[in-house]
C-alpha cells in the first residue's frame, strides 16, 4: 500500500482549511488525523488518559491541557497508521508548511527500506546529533538523534517506531511534548535539510506555555531529580544537561547541533550543523 501522509488538524478551525489549501497541491495521498480538544473535558476524563503524577515525577511540573491533547492527537496518529498496511508514514502538524520538493523527496523515503532507520525528523528547532553518524539517503543528509530533538512537527517514522512511541504512552499519556521517550533510545535521525517550515500562528499549545525563567526551571527541575534521585526523572533531565551542555569536548564524544531555520517561507538550502565548541 502506498504511504499516506497524516496531518494532525483540529476540526473546524481555520488553521484545517490553511492546511487543506497546502497538501491539495502536494499531488500525494494524504488524509487528516483530528486533534483533540481537552480544554472542555472534566478532571475525571483527563485522569484517564493522562498520568498527571508520572510526568510531574519525570519534569517536574504537570502536563497542560494543549500538551495534553498534542499528545493524544500524536497517539491517534500512530494508532491510525498501526491498523494500516503500510511500511511507514510520514505525520505532520497542521501548521507545517511543505517546501516545493516535498513530493519529490517523499517518492524517496516511500521507497527506503534501511533496518538502522526507523524515523527521520523533517524539521526540528533544535537537535543533538552523532556527528560521526552522518550519512546520505539519495538527495538527503541525515545524521543520528545523540540526545534533545525538538519538535513533532514533520516526521518520517516506520512501524517498529511506532510501535514503541506508542507503548511509551500506553495506557496513559506519561511524558510531555515533544516526544514520550528519548529518540537516542530509537534509530532515528534528523535531516539536515528541513522539509517543512513553521507557521505557529493561532498555535493552541504555546499561549498555554509560561515561558518565563525556563532556564531556572529547567535547573530547578534537574537539581529536584538529582536530590531526590528518581531514575527515569534524571534520565531525562541529565540526558540534555549532559549531554548538550556538559560533555562538549570532542575527546569525549563528538556532537553535532541541527537547527533548521525558523519563519513561513519554506527552505532548502544545505543546512551546515554547527559544530559544538570544545
Amino acid at each position: 500500500m502506498m504511504m499516506q501522509v497524516r496531518v494532525i488538524s483540529m476540526p473546524g478551525l481555520v488553521r484545517r482549511n490553511r492546511a487543506r489549501q497546502r497538501l491539495t497541491l502536494l499531488g500525494w495521498p494524504w488524509k487528516f488525523i483530528d486533534g483533540v480538544d481537552v480544554r472542555g473535558w472534566s478532571t475525571q476524563e483527563l485522569d484517564r488518559v493522562c498520568d498527571q503524577q508520572a510526568i510531574r515525577q519525570k519534569f517536574g511540573r504537570l502536563a497542560n491541557l494543549g500538551e495534553i491533547g498534542c499528545a493524544l492527537a500524536h497517539q491517534h496518529a500512530w494508532i491510525d497508521f498501526l491498523a494500516s498496511n503500510e511500511a511507514s508514514t510520514v505525520i505532520l502538524e497542521e501548521d507545517a508548511i511543505p517546501g516545493p520538493d516535498f513530493e519529490t523527496r517523499l517518492r524517496g523515503l516511500a521507497t527506503l527500506c534501511d533496518e538502522q532507520v526507523e524515523m527521520i525528523l523533517l524539521y526540528t528547532g533544535c537537535a543533538v546529533v552523532y556527528a560521526e553518524s552522518q550519512r546520505t539517503l539519495g538527495s538527503i543528509t541525515i545524521s543520528r538523534c545523540a540526545g534533545r530533538a525538538d519538535h513533532a512537527l514533520a516526521y518520517w517514522v516506520t512501524r517498529q517506531a511506532a510501535l514503541q512511541l506508542l507503548a511509551a504512552q500506553t495506557p496513559r499519556i506519561r511524558a510531555l511534548a515533544d516526544w514520550p521517550l528519548p529518540l537516542s533510545h530509537l534509530k532515528a535521525y534528523v535531516s539536515h535539510q528541513p522539509w517543512v517550515t513553521h507557521d505557529s500562528h493561532d498555535s493552541i499549545i504555546d499561549p498555554m506555555r509560561n515561558k518565563r525563567w525556563v532556564g531556572l526551571r529547567f535547573l530547578w527541575r534537574t537539581l529536584k531529580q538529582c536530590l531526590t534521585w528518581n531514575k527515569v526523572g534524571m534520565h531525562y533531565h541529565l540526558h540534555d544537561l549532559v549531554f548538550t551542555r556538559l560533555l562538549r569536548w570532542r575527546s569525549v564524544m563528538r556532537l553535532q547541533v541541527i537547527a533548521h531555520p525558523k519563519g513561513r517561507t519554506p527552505v532548502f538550502a544545505s543546512v551546515a550543523p554547527k559544530q559544538i565548541k570544545p
